[in-house]
């Protein structure tokens, strides 16, 4: 049993969320005004946010420092295969 069917697109169910959504940041927005201050929750938030994001560049750069550091690891054991006393099938078989 149906007791309420929606006939909205999916695109105007998207519009009319987003108009209500802008509606709420509008009103956010008159408050810090009349106000003259960021709410602390708002600030808090930002913080968080920042502070995730230093989270991950560092976190990013320890992987491209590791990534580099394999990389190197794997050109010298090629580079030492390739020119030590091995033939070429067994150097091209350990690759």
């Amino acid at each position: 049993m149906v007791l309420f069917q929606m006939k909205m697109s999916k695109e105007q169910l998207k519009s009319e969320w987003f108009e209500a959504l802008d509606g709420c940041r509008e009103k956010e927005k008159e408050k810090e005004k009349a106000t003259g201050y960021i709410l602390r929750t708002e600030l808090e938030r930002r913080e968080k946010k920042v502070d995730f994001r230093n989270h991950v560049i560092q976190q990013l750069q320890l992987l491209r420092n590791e990534r580099d550091h394999f990389e190197d690891k794997i050109h010298h054991i090629k580079w030492s295969l390739k020119y030590s006393g091995f033939s070429r099938c067994v150097t091209y078989s350990l690759i």
